[in-house]
């Protein structure tokens, strides 16, 4: 992000690893999870993450990540 001129506070990741959820939240981003993959949904949840199970509920999700 920093190297992108952005604060990783103020970035969302959007992801469907765990593993990419977890190297979101060490770098203080935001974090929206997609279970609609091969990953189930209970691999995903956490704090500071929203989960969303379909790609039509993402600009929502970030909306609401964002604030605006």
């Amino acid at each position: 992000a920093s190297t992108l001129g952005f604060v990783p506070s103020q970035c969302v990741v959007v992801e469907d690893s765990p593993a990419g959820v977890e190297a979101a939240l060490a770098a203080s981003m935001k974090v929206i999870a997609y279970a609609g993959s091969l990953t189930p949904r209970s691999k995903l949840l956490g704090a500071g993450v929203m989960v969303i199970d379909h790609m039509n509920q993402l600009t929502d999700a970030i909306t609401y990540a964002t604030g605006n």
